[in-house]
C-alpha cells in the first residue's frame, strides 16, 4: 500500500499511477487549485476527506477513473469551492459507475440567468 505525498508547488503533473490511498491529500488546503484533472487515480482505493475544507478548489476532476469499489466517504465534506455546475457534473458521472457522493446528490446546475433587457423608452 503506498500513501500519496505531494509538494503542490513544484510541478503541475504528476505520476500517481501508483498511489493507492490519498486520504487527506489536500485536506484544509484552503488555497489548492492544483490541475490534477489528469491524474491517473485507477488505483487510488481511499479518497477519504481528500478535499475536505479545500475552499480554493474548483477543478471538474468527473473524468478521474474511480470505482464504485473506492472509500470516498467525506471526499468534499466543510468548505470546498466547488461550484453547482462541477458538483453536477461529477455526481451524475461518478454515480453511473456506482461512486456515491451523497452531498452533491440534489445540486444542480444552473444556466447563468441573463438579465431581461430593458424596455426601450417609448418615443414622446
Amino acid at each position: 500500500m503506498s500513501l500519496i505525498c505531494i509538494y503542490i508547488h513544484t510541478q503541475n503533473h504528476r505520476d500517481t499511477s501508483s498511489v493507492s490511498i490519498m486520504k487527506y491529500a489536500f485536506g484544509g488546503g484552503t488555497s489548492f487549485n492544483g490541475d490534477v484533472e489528469q491524474w491517473n487515480v485507477e488505483n487510488v482505493g481511499n479518497f477519504e476527506n481528500m478535499f475536505e475544507d479545500a475552499s480554493s478548489f474548483e477543478r471538474n476532476i468527473s473524468v478521474w477513473n474511480i470505482d464504485s469499489g473506492s472509500v470516498t466517504t467525506s471526499m468534499f465534506d466543510g468548505d470546498v469551492g466547488l461550484s453547482d455546475c462541477v458538483r453536477a457534473s461529477i455526481y451524475d458521472t461518478w454515480s453511473e459507475r456506482g461512486v456515491e457522493i451523497s452531498s452533491f446528490a440534489n445540486v444542480e446546475c444552473a444556466p447563468p440567468s441573463n438579465p431581461s433587457p430593458s424596455p426601450s423608452p417609448s418615443p414622446s
